[in-house]
């Protein structure tokens, strides 16, 4: 297969040479927001673009539920073939195989070690949905590699190595497009549009709501030993070998990721950053403990993050413990245009201005405006649709389009989120963080946790 580069795309200026590439640009409106609203976004097209008449040839890293859900973007599309599976436990292979030869008479190619996919020349990109505390380094190889990468959220562990994600995709010129799906639903640019025109008028907070179901304590299943078929070594990655029990703690330690909340509230904190046009904040602080969940994990299952700007104030509120609550997508409304119940909504988020407040749904539903007196001023419907995401994805490494979420821009929400754990982990303490360098102001604690211990032979490099 032949990769072109794109003559339109200068590296140097991270720009557009091409009037005809800026028009079609600024007929999108994340161009339009990318570069009006949020500011400190790079407008750069993909590097790479192939050329038209060829099947992009991808691999996927983890046959889970979360890769069923793209597969079902993926393998409607004529111009992608999926050639390769890759996860560390053989008894997962069976289903996403089904998958891809049911749809398309193809049988895949299958490995255990992400670095044997990335060994085959003919691969263009890799789609990435293992656990959180593996998308740098598998993105970072993958980018070493020469393959375009669509990695999952948070594409992080950790700040710096979110850092070392940045380089690489720059560095090697790869497409890297975040799973942040939001970044690619027409409603949501509508209601940026609403608030940049000043429709609320002068934003001076923003509430995100987080409040997922009963997920009920932690319970290991067995202690009989690793089963056969699954590479533990691998599975457990850039950390430590921990004590096998049966069902691995994934989300509940902080040797593994951010925390099961952060898994979705990431969505939700990027959505109201983006459309209010909130760069990076100065300053944040979280509060909160395991109140129900009485397991041993470490990540709390109840929390309150607010990180403060100039001239406004952000909260998330976000528990494990809220069973009475739900998503537009678990009740059917993020597949229609009906508006959900706003109070009954679990992820959801509230932005306040001076001439109105805006409701707004994270898993489609739309969004709804009121003004000083209450009454119902816009309400737009929307509808949760992942494979428009992936189909950007796709036109960025195959035509050059913008991408809907660039690596440079995902950093900024991710490390959000690890600014609420590390403050949490040293007692609710406010951090001031200096986003230039990407480090606290004047705390030696909070900066240790910048960064993790690694285990040999998964290291992130210094320099990628």
């Amino acid at each position: 297969m032949t990769i072109t580069t794109n003559p339109n795309f200068d590296m140097g200026t991270v720009g557009f040479k091409s009037e005809t590439l800026m028009e079609e640009a600024m007929k999108r409106r994340m161009f339009l927001l990318n570069s009006i609203v949020a500011g400190s976004l790079s407008s750069r097209t993909a590097p790479h673009a192939m050329a038209t008449n060829d099947r992009l040839r991808i691999g996927l890293m983890g046959c889970g539920g979360r890769c069923k859900q793209l597969l079902e973007g993926l393998l409607p599309r004529k111009d992608c073939e999926i050639v390769t599976l890759c996860d560390v436990d053989r008894s997962k292979f069976g289903p996403v195989v089904a998958m891809v030869e049911n749809t398309t008479g193809n049988v895949p190619d299958r490995v255990t070690d992400f670095r044997r996919m990335l060994d085959d020349p003919t691969l263009d990109a890799v789609v990435i949905a293992v656990n959180s505390h593996w998308h740098s380094l598998a993105t970072i190889l993958a980018c070493q590699a020469g393959k375009h990468v669509y990695v999952e959220k948070p594409f992080s562990q950790n700040i710096w190595e979110g850092r070392k994600v940045v380089e690489a995709a720059h560095k090697y010129q790869r497409v890297v497009q975040i799973g942040m799906q939001n970044r690619s639903h027409d409603y949501l640019y509508k209601a940026a549009d609403f608030i940049r025109d000043g429709g609320l008028g002068q934003v001076h907070q923003v509430r995100v709501i987080n409040m997922l179901g009963w997920a009920g304590p932690f319970k290991p299943k067995n202690n009989r030993g690793v089963p056969e078929g699954l590479n533990y070594d691998i599975m457990c990655g850039p950390g430590p070998i921990v004590p096998w029990n049966g069902k691995w703690p994934l989300r509940h330690t902080w040797d593994f990721g951010p925390g099961n909340i952060w898994d979705n509230a990431i969505h939700q904190t990027d959505i109201a950053r983006w459309i209010t046009g909130l760069g990076a904040p100065k300053a944040a602080h979280c509060s909160g403990g395991v109140f129900a969940q009485k397991d041993g994990r470490e990540i709390p299952d109840t929390f309150v993050a607010t990180w403060e700007y100039d001239d406004v104030l952000f909260h998330l509120q976000a528990s494990q413990n809220a069973p009475y609550k739900s998503s537009s997508l678990g009740t059917g409304i993020g597949t229609t245009d009906e508006m959900p119940d706003w109070l009954f909504s679990g992820v959801s988020l509230e932005v306040y201005g001076t001439d109105g407040m805006m409701f707004c749904g994270r898993h489609g539903g739309g969004w709804t405006v009121h003004g000083p007196d209450g009454g119902l001023k816009r309400s737009v419907p929307g509808r949760h649709d992942t494979p428009a995401h992936i189909a950007n994805f796709i036109e960025a490494v195959r035509d050059g389009v913008q991408q809907n979420v660039t690596p440079e821009e995902a950093q900024i929400s991710t490390v959000m989120a690890h600014m609420a754990n590390i403050s949490y982990r040293l007692g609710g303490r406010r951090l001031e963080w200096d986003s230039a360098n990407e480090r606290f102001y004047n705390d030696s604690e909070a900066n240790a946790l910048l960064k993790r211990t690694y285990r040999n032979p998964w290291i992130v490099p210094d320099s990628v």
